[in-house]
């Protein structure tokens, strides 16, 4: 049973921000992966971040990371500042989380199962940049514009240009 078979997935739009090169976070972005950093290793426990500051995001983040990685979801995933306007929509099924050594960080992450790339020009690529129009947030619940998004990943699969983490170097 894949994702889009469920009634009520997780639905989040997330942001590719981690302290790392903004090279590789747009690397990751189109290979579907969503990754958090927060300096605070293997921690998925928002208290373990050095930065009392950033524990509210960095448990928001987790919480996500924590959700899709039980039951999966559907989702959005940009680069913040990335020049060539990429957006990955896809799929997570359960068990996706990661971690990644990337760039002398351990990054924890969720990985797609199956996710395709939008760009300027594409439908519902409008839409889908207007989702990041309304904040900054690392990660943001995204339930309201589940129609558009599985819209998306429809448009994507009838056109071809899904993948899947095995097939995103063909």
């Amino acid at each position: 049973m894949s994702v889009l078979d469920l009634p009520d997935p997780p639905v989040i739009r997330c942001y590719n921000k981690p302290g790392i090169p903004p090279a590789v976070q747009a690397r990751l972005t189109t290979e579907g992966l969503f990754v958090a950093d927060y300096d605070s290793g293997k921690s998925l426990d928002s208290a373990q971040v050095p930065d009392k500051n950033r524990r509210g995001a960095a448990g928001s983040a987790f919480n996500r990371i924590i959700e899709i990685s039980h039951v999966g979801g559907l989702g959005v995933i940009r680069t913040p500042n990335d020049e060539d306007e990429i957006i990955t929509v896809g799929e997570w099924e359960p068990n996706c989380a990661t971690l990644r050594p990337i760039d002398g960080k351990l990054l924890k992450g969720v990985q797609m199962a199956h996710y395709g790339l939008l760009t300027p020009g594409d439908d519902h690529f409008e839409q889908l940049d207007a989702l990041y129009s309304g904040g900054s947030s690392t990660v943001d619940m995204a339930t309201d514009n589940e129609a558009t998004i599985r819209g998306a990943i429809e448009y994507l699969d009838t056109q071809g240009r899904l993948r899947s983490p095995s097939t995103a170097a063909r």
